[in-house]
Parts: C-alpha cells; structure tokens; sequence
C-alpha cells in the first residue's frame, strides 16, 4: 500500500486517507512503517533552461552545446565508487536528478559561467531574462 503525507508550508500535515484510516484496514498485529521523503523528478523548464544556457555558451564560444553538457556533468556530477576492488569515477546524469539537485546543478553551472567565461546566464526571475529566451530559444 501506498499513501501520501503532506506537510504543507504552514507546518499542517495531512494524509490521503488519514493514517487512523489505514491502519483500520490491516489484520490485528505489528506493523512497521517506513517513511520516505518524496523527491521529484527535474522539470522540463529545469530541462529546457539546461539547453538554452548551453546554447548561449555554444554561441559565445563556438563549442557544441552537447559539450557543455558534458563538462558541467564531469565537473558537479561525478562521483566516485568501488568496482572490483578499483577506485573509479563515474559520471551522474541530469535525467534523474531531482527538483533539489536539479536547482543546485543549475546554479552551480550559472556561477561558473559567470566566475570563469565571464558570461551571464540569466534565471527565469532575471528582468532581462525575455530578451535573452528570444534571443537563444
């Protein structure tokens, strides 16, 4: 079985049914119950901004946008593990990420590109963030 519990911005909780109600429906005994926190998958406007930032980088440095994607996955999403008895590094994808990471992957490849190129990849929040999706989309 599977619910979901919500606990909203002010603090209230709620489950759909109420957790009373579910317990109701178990035979008498000992039960377990395992909460896990849900994590959403990056949106598709977390996706589609990846790909516009990586077009104006594509556009500003001659290199395939395709490259940039690469390069931010090796540098904020490597990571290391054990196979074999061997130490190796492996690199994570921005298709599973969740809603969190997601944001801190896009913030980290924004302050890169603005410490390191010196250029300037506008948030959605940005007022000269319409001017730059016209420009890249």
């Amino acid at each position: 079985m599977t619910y979901t519990l919500v606990i909203h911005d002010d603090g209230a909780v709620a489950t759909i049914p109420p957790l009373e109600e579910i317990a109701t429906a178990f035979p008498v005994g000992e039960y377990d119950l395992t909460v896990t926190r849900r994590r959403r998958h990056r949106t598709l406007s977390q996706n589609r901004l990846m790909w516009l930032w990586f077009r104006c980088l594509e556009d500003k440095s001659g290199q395939p946008k395709e490259d940039f994607h690469t390069f931010y996955k090796a540098r904020f999403l490597a990571y290391e593990t054990v196979i074999n008895d061997r130490v190796v590094t492996l690199i994570g994808g921005t298709r599973d990420l969740d809603t969190v990471r997601m944001t801190r992957f896009l913030e980290q490849v924004q302050a890169h590109a603005a410490t390191e190129w010196g250029v300037t990849l506008p948030s959605p929040d940005d007022p000269a963030f319409p001017h730059f999706l016209d420009k890249y989309r």
